[in-house]
């Protein structure tokens, strides 16, 4: 029986890659922490680490490096198993001896078993060694690897691509590179021993051993439905969190504590969204991918976090926090895709928007004639009015009046583009419904996350799925 040791702190993949493992018949042993997992790699060799990075107390590139440079596990195959891996990082990774680098988003647990099985097949691959760096000083690149579609040139299993391949950046919903950090961040004192039912029990002998099969003739419950329910704890201790770090963010008056604020708040949503795929909730996936991106936009692009921009991302933390706390009918199937009008008249601003709005999973409609734009709201249903406050010919205020006399866009959402000295102007529009407002200059995912809580949380469209639309 081979022994898998999986260096995991997330309780959601764990819980998950638990029941895959012991489907497969592997013995599992788990650590919460890099201290952890060399505590037991003084005592106990396995077969094969699974190794996430970004770990309590020893980071888990630390951890590979000293799992090299020990005689014991120099040979050891291990598998850095993360949420995404930036250039950097990945080239780190080769360096101090990966045998694999996989991507949690695009080699779920089911298929990561089928990997384990194929590199254990090869029990004697070259040996790899720590090589240290000339200097350790690297600036982080904003590309991002998928290991899932690389190009002819390199190899589909995960292993290191060729020195002349060129990878493909990972397309994201949102547009961006993922983080390598995990959801609950909880270390233990010692590896977790799992019973028969999958359930922990911290006090148990060192190793965390499962046995292959069902002990007693026990009935396994559902691991989906198990795993579900730890995700929604979790989610909601790190929606606080992750509202912590926004008013952290905003009352920053040092702008490198800031910017810290917004990359923790980066890697916590996109954690979030990681394990929501895992656990088949993809109306929080997106949200929760959109906001991270937002965040990875803005900590790179301190100037355009605004007043705007903070009340766009409260609202965004506002609605996914409702969606990890209740019942509330996230992945329903065949609803309508959310209908958008987009009425701007410069061509390079209507561009940008239209990329963030089209690339999240709305069906945009978009002119920079405001008396076109009057005809087509006559006629047709939105679910969101997105409006440049200066626009030729008819005013955006005239325009606004008058969508508000038809019946069916009495309540539609209304969201204006202004200048930051034309904020206090926006009064103008108060007595017409629910209006909102965008402040240039901005960042084009803020649309695609203001569209989101404007059209998923609303009480007559709940229920829509992004992930469904074309």
């Amino acid at each position: 029986m081979s022994k898998i040791l999986l260096i995991e702190d997330d309780e959601t993949l764990q819980a998950l890659c638990i029941h895959f493992f012991k489907a497969a018949g592997f013995e599992i042993w788990v650590a919460r922490d890099g201290m952890e997992a060399l505590s037991l790699l003084d005592t106990q060799i396995p077969d094969l680490v699974v190794l996430d990075l970004m770990l309590p107390k020893i980071n888990g590139m630390d951890l590979l490096k000293q799992i090299r440079m020990r005689a014991a596990t120099a040979t050891l195959q291990v598998i850095v198993y993360s949420n995404v891996l930036l250039a950097a990082q990945l080239e780190e990774a080769w360096r101090s001896g990966a045998n694999k680098c996989l991507t949690k988003l695009d080699c779920p647990p089911k298929k990561l078993v089928e990997v384990i099985v194929k590199t254990l097949a090869n029990p004697n691959p070259p040996p790899i060694h720590y090589v240290p760096a000339v200097s350790d000083e690297r600036t982080a690149s904003s590309e991002c690897y998928l290991f899932d579609d690389l190009t002819p040139n390199s190899r589909k299993d995960g292993s290191p691509p060729s020195s002349n391949t060129k990878v493909p950046a990972i397309n994201y919903r949102a547009n961006t590179p993922a983080p390598t950090k995990t959801l609950s961040g909880k270390p233990a004192n010692t590896p977790i021993a799992i019973n028969a039912n999958f359930e922990y029990n911290a006090g148990g002998n060192r190793g965390g051993i499962l046995a292959s099969g069902m002990e007693n003739g026990a009935k396994p419950r559902d691991p989906l439905a198990d795993t579900r329910s730890r995700f929604f704890t979790e989610a909601s201790k790190t929606m606080q969190h992750l509202a912590q770090l926004l008013r952290t963010a905003a009352m920053a008056t040092e702008m490198g504590d800031r910017q810290n604020a917004l990359y923790e708040l980066y890697w916590k949503a996109q954690a979030l969204r990681s394990n929501a795929e895992l656990v088949s909730l993809s109306s929080i996936a997106n949200l929760a991918g959109i906001i991270a991106a937002f965040c990875h936009s803005l900590q790179s692009k301190l100037g355009y976090f605004n007043n705007s921009s903070a009340t766009t991302l409260e609202q965004g933390l506002d609605l996914l926090s409702r969606l990890c706390a209740s019942n509330f009918p996230l992945d329903p199937g065949n609803r309508p895709t959310p209908k958008v009008l987009l009425v701007d008249d410069d061509p390079l601003e209507r561009d940008e928007i239209l990329a963030a709005l089209n690339g999240s999973g709305f069906r945009t409609e978009f002119t920079g004639n405001p008396a076109l734009a009057d005809n087509w709201l006559r006629g047709n249903p939105y679910h969101l009015v997105i409006m440049n406050s200066n626009l030729p010919f008819i005013p955006a205020l005239e325009l606004a009046r008058r969508m508000r006399r038809l019946p069916h866009h009495a309540a539609t959402p209304l969201v204006l583009i202004v200048q930051q000295e034309d904020w206090g102007n926006a009064h103008e529009f108060h007595g017409l419904g629910e209006v909102d407002v965008i402040v240039r200059p901005f960042i084009g995912i803020e649309f695609a996350a203001k569209a989101i809580v404007k059209t998923l949380g609303k009480p007559s469209l709940n229920g829509l799925s992004l992930s469904n639309s074309s």
